[in-house]
């Protein structure tokens, strides 16, 4: 899927969940500023970032994990925090600057 599409994800993946999903390059500001319109309607990247977090979040299977690598080495690679994470739901199992292991608890 394009990184975008996780905030849509029920439309496109209508009934199916995942024990994994793999985000490359998708929770960087500038990756929500480049491809994400909404975003650039509402000009918060951080709720654009939650959407995602949420999106993947429903998609996954009890005890499945999010695995988020971020290739930039800025230092808004992940830009959401472990308190964010938490509030939705998931267990934080790793979270740095350019990589973060979620996973949705049984």
């Amino acid at each position: 899927l394009h990184h975008g599409q996780l905030i849509n994800s029920e439309s496109i993946l209508i009934g199916k969940k995942f024990d994994l999903i793999a985000a490359r390059g998708v929770f960087c500001r500038e990756a929500q500023s480049d491809y994400t319109d909404e975003m650039l309607l509402s000009g918060d990247p951080n709720a654009m970032i939650e959407k995602i977090l949420v999106g993947s979040y429903n998609k996954l299977k009890s005890g499945g994990f999010l695995l988020i690598v971020e290739d930039f080495d800025r230092a808004d690679s992940v830009d959401f925090s472990k308190e964010t994470a938490e509030r939705i739901g998931y267990t934080v199992e790793k979270h740095e600057r350019r990589e973060a292991i979620l996973q949705k608890p049984h």
